[in-house]
C-alpha cells in the first residue's frame, strides 16, 4: 500500500467519522448542543463548529487559497450547521483524493502564530484529520455529560473493518 492510499483513506475516515456524530447529534436540542459543560470549547456545537472551522483551515492551505471566515448564517439554523460540516468533510476528502502522490509529497511552508515551519502536504492532511478525531472523541465525552446516549464508535479500526 503506498502513502497517498493511506492518506486518501483516512480523508474517507474523517468524512465517515463525522456523519456518525451528525447523526448522533442532529437530533438533539438546541440547549443540549449548546449547554454549557467545562471543556476545550464549551459546548458541543462550539466543539463542533472548532473541527468544522479547522478543517476549512486546512483545506484552504492545501489548496492554497485564502482562508474564508465563517458567516454567521448557520448560527440557529442547525439544519444548516450539520450541513454545512458534511459538506465541509466532503469537500475535503474529494480535494485530498484529487491529489497525486507527487502532490501529496510537495513541501508546504507555514507561518502562523501557532506553527511555523516547512513539510510534505500529506503531514497537514494527517495533522488536520488527527486534529478533528482528537475533538470528536470530546464531543463524544460532551455529549454522555449532556445524557446524549448511544454514542457512535469512530475508530478508525471500525472504519477500516466495516467500511473500508
Amino acid at each position: 500500500m503506498n502513502s497517498a492510499k493511506i492518506i486518501k483513506d483516512l480523508a474517507a475516515y474523517n468524512t465517515w467519522a463525522n456523519l456518525q456524530i451528525i447523526v448522533w447529534l442532529q437530533n438533539s436540542s438546541p440547549e443540549i448542543l449548546t449547554q454549557k459543560i467545562p471543556s476545550s470549547f464549551s459546548t458541543l456545537k462550539s466543539t463542533f463548529l472548532h473541527i468544522w472551522n479547522a478543517e476549512r483551515f486546512w483545506l484552504s492551505f492545501i489548496e492554497k487559497t485564502e482562508f474564508e471566515p465563517f458567516r454567521k448564517d448557520f448560527e440557529d439554523n442547525y439544519i444548516a450547521f450539520f450541513e454545512g460540516i458534511k459538506k465541509q468533510s466532503n469537500d475535503f476528502e474529494f480535494f485530498v483524493n484529487s491529489l497525486t502522490s507527487e502532490q501529496l509529497e510537495e513541501n508546504y511552508t507555514i507561518d502562523t502564530p501557532w506553527l511555523k515551519g516547512t513539510k510534505p502536504c500529506y503531514i497537514f492532511i494527517q495533522h488536520a484529520i488527527n486534529h478533528s478525531t482528537y475533538h470528536r472523541g470530546q464531543l463524544i465525552t460532551l455529549g454522555r455529560i449532556a445524557g446524549i446516549e448511544n454514542p457512535p464508535n469512530t475508530d478508525f479500526s471500525k472504519f477500516i473493518i466495516n467500511v473500508l
